[in-house]
């Protein structure tokens, strides 16, 4: 094999010298067993650390929408019985709860359904259905919507027994501004108790 001596002389245009080696030609050195282990393993790692980085995309993104969607609270603060001041001779009572939907969340909520009404215990199977219909399209963040819901009960029925029978149901089913769907149901039970009208929340409630 003929090699090239002197080989600086090509700096200033000069040729160099050419000499015969009479050796075995050498090639590159094997790679350590390290590096090839580490070499076959190089996809695996890669697969690794972009399904991390997916997943923690993902529940960045899920935590975002967590902070930033809208969230409705519902609640009852005032009801009260007044007389109903009916035509008939009948001795009646007018029963009225307010209902208060205030959207504590950092988006608007888009309402697709609402009612509110009082139902009985043995309506069981029309709980969160029956009452009147609420048009109330979408709530802002901080803002809050009422509603009144009434019915009339007979004076001389107007015992701890007939108050037992009678629930305040409200249903609310909306959207935030991910599109995803939520339900809220409020009930409450009304109970007389020395002459005081009270409400507590009801003990079952299937939803």
């Amino acid at each position: 094999m003929l090699i090239r001596k002197n080989r600086w002389r090509t700096w200033f245009g000069l040729k160099g010298e050419l000499w015969y080696y009479d050796g075995p030609e050498r090639f590159a050195d094997k790679p350590h067993p390290t590096t090839v282990r580490l070499a076959l393993f190089a996809p695996v790692l890669a697969a690794v650390a972009v399904t991390i980085s997916l997943v923690s995309f993902q529940r960045s993104d899920e935590n975002a929408r967590i902070a930033q969607r809208g969230y409705l609270a519902l609640n009852v603060t005032e009801y009260g019985l007044t007389p109903a001041n009916l035509r008939d001779k009948i001795s009646t009572e007018e029963f009225s709860a307010r209902l208060y939907i205030k959207n504590l969340g950092n988006t608007p909520a888009y309402v697709d359904s609402a009612t509110n009404g009082f139902v009985t215990l043995h309506d069981e199977a029309q709980k969160g259905s029956s009452g009147r219909m609420l048009n109330i399209g979408s709530i802002s963040p901080r803002d809050e919507y009422r509603a009144t819901a009434t019915t009339v009960i007979s004076r001389d029925g107007l015992t701890v027994s007939k108050l037992n029978q009678l629930e305040y149901v409200a249903e609310v089913k909306w959207h935030d501004v991910f599109g995803v769907s939520h339900r809220d149901v409020l009930c409450k039970r009304f109970y007389l108790e020395q002459e005081a009208l009270l409400m507590n929340d009801c003990p079952i409630y299937r939803h």
